[in-house]
């Protein structure tokens, strides 16, 4: 019997790549979307997929028809930098959120996966694991830390196992163009000036493929309720390594690059990593694919799209 996931914000970068890939298994996807969002990123001639605006009023009834085995929960208001402190954009997402969990226990649901982030974790620098201070100095981070705690005791309430997944810096095809990866690509394609700080930080990029076939695995695995961190391993690397090694692929004019026009901003990590040992030990060992051949891919999307 083919399994049913419904998936918020299947539109935006991580929900669509979701979609995609959980398709193919032979996964059965209820993708809910605002009504006047741009669905670009997911594949059209996908089989087995529906889709349902979020914006009605009593989501609940629009749903009443569908069986629903498996919720990811990726959609967020308010995740660019500039909304991130802004408190009427992240409130927002609470009331979502209860729509979702109650649709959760009326469906009677295996299983939620909620999409949480490393800024749950406040300032810190290093690679850390889920042990550490929980001390969010933004919005954005309080509100994802407080949604964890009311998925965390929703389901523990209805006997719905749950998985937090905090999740550290991640690229790939069709992330949105302020970030940025795609922002750096684009201005370099273009041949034009691009500001950044001295690029000291240390981040681990993991590839949004790998964070996906991640989750098809905690789908299909018996794994224990809680808080997981989803980082790279093995992508450690400076933000200027990340500027020269991008710039050697377009063969650009890296004086193109102004590294220390911006300041560092407050609370600014300068190393941001996330251990994956408690995640590694339920679903077994995390293979990641090339993180060259992966930037390779992202540049001939970024330039065939320009």
């Amino acid at each position: 019997m083919i399994s049913t996931i419904l998936i918020t914000g299947a539109t935006g970068f991580l929900g669509s790549n979701l979609v995609n890939l959980l398709n193919k298994h032979n996964y059965k996807i209820i993708c809910l979307k605002r009504k006047n969002s741009n669905c670009y990123r997911v594949n059209p001639s996908l089989k087995n997929v529906i889709w349902v605006n979020s914006d009605y009023k009593d989501l609940g009834k629009k749903l009443d028809k569908f069986q629903i085995d498996y919720i990811i929960h990726c959609g967020w208001n308010g995740v660019s930098s500039k909304l991130r402190d802004d408190f009427s954009s992240q409130m927002v997402n609470m009331q979502f959120l209860e729509s979702i969990l109650k649709i959760a226990k009326e469906k009677k649901v295996k299983k939620i996966i909620g999409l949480g982030s490393q800024a749950e974790y406040g300032h810190y620098d290093g690679v850390i694991d889920e042990n550490h201070n929980e001390s969010p100095y933004s919005y954005y981070g309080v509100l994802k830390l407080a949604s964890k705690n009311l998925v965390k005791c929703f389901c523990d309430n209805n006997n719905i196992d749950w998985i937090w997944l905090r999740l550290f810096p991640l690229f790939g095809e069709f992330e949105s163009s302020k970030w940025l990866i795609p922002s750096l690509i684009e201005k370099l394609i273009l041949n034009k000036e691009f500001n950044m700080t001295k690029g000291e930080q240390k981040y681990s990029y993991l590839y949004v493929d790998d964070f996906s076939g991640i989750v098809k695995r905690i789908i299909e695995s018996n794994i224990k309720s809680g808080v997981y961190n989803i980082s790279s391993k093995q992508n450690l690397i400076s933000l200027k390594e990340l500027v020269l090694t991008i710039n050697n692929e377009l063969k650009s004019n890296i004086n193109l690059v102004k590294f220390g026009a911006l300041e560092y901003r407050p609370n600014q990590p300068m190393l941001m990593g996330g251990k994956m040992t408690k995640i590694e030990k339920e679903i077994g060992e995390i293979q990641e694919t090339s993180f060259l051949v992966n930037i390779r891919k992202v540049i001939q999307v970024i330039n065939k799209n320009l």
